[in-house]
């Protein structure tokens, strides 16, 4: 998975260097809050570019539905945080089922922590987690 994630990651970055003057990359390392649940992704990268207030993000559950990162909506809160919420449908639950989910992630940049949430729906659980995120920047 993690080398998928990573093929993934270096044809973003090839087909985004002229859609992005400058951004900032988050590669988080993510711990579940209550592992039986699933749902949060051990590692998740988050494409920030300040210039456009926008953002990108991959995931195991973006990359098997989607296979390179998709938008997420962007947030930037009044601590210096900033806060990204996505969404995936086509995520396979249970035999020919699939479902979706909505996740909310918040980043201290100055710190390097995360906090995440998602949300199954159809499902009652709300998994929770926290990680750590390398920051870099790429021109």
């Amino acid at each position: 998975m993690i080398r998928t994630l990573s093929l993934a990651v270096g044809s973003f970055f090839a087909l985004s260097t002229a859609a992005f003057s400058a951004q900032t990359v988050y590669d988080c390392q993510a711990s579940n809050i209550e592992a039986h649940l699933g749902w949060i992704s051990d590692r998740i990268i988050v494409f920030v570019d300040e210039g456009q207030k926008s953002a990108h993000v991959i995931d195991q559950y973006i990359n098997y539905v989607h296979e390179e990162p998709i938008p997420a909506s962007y947030q930037e809160l009044k601590n210096g945080k900033f806060r990204i919420k996505w969404k995936v449908s086509g995520i396979p639950v249970r035999g020919e089922a699939s479902g979706s989910a909505t996740w909310s992630a918040t980043v201290s940049p100055k710190t390097g922590k995360l906090q995440i949430r998602a949300n199954v729906s159809g499902f009652d659980n709300r998994p929770s987690g926290h990680g750590t995120c390398k920051i870099s920047r790429e021109k």
